[in-house]
């Protein structure tokens, strides 16, 4: 059983030592490659997603704090998310 972090990482060798066992695996190692690649650029997005939500979550606390309309503010959010969603698709 190989670490799929090692294959991850070294994916001429695997391709290398199964190939010297008779197997072929070159397609399947390109789509886990792909894959990666793709999982990696994700990951920024994901990370600035997570940001955002931890400070809307914040500012709606300091809202129910200061016993402000947290429901206007939401709503305002939900509003501006289509066009922001809309602004990162292009960004892309």
């Amino acid at each position: 059983m190989l670490d799929p972090n090692f294959v991850r990482d070294n994916l001429e060798a695997v391709q290398t030592g199964m190939a010297n066992r008779g197997l072929n695996v070159t397609a399947e190692l390109q789509q886990l490659a792909t894959a990666e690649s793709h999982r990696r650029r994700l990951i920024p997005q994901i990370e600035g997603l997570k940001r955002e939500q931890n400070t809307s979550g914040d500012q709606v606390a300091r809202a129910k704090r200061q016993g402000e309309d947290v429901e206007a503010s939401v709503r305002s959010e939900q509003a501006a998310q289509p066009e922001d969603q809309a602004a990162r698709s292009r960004a892309r």
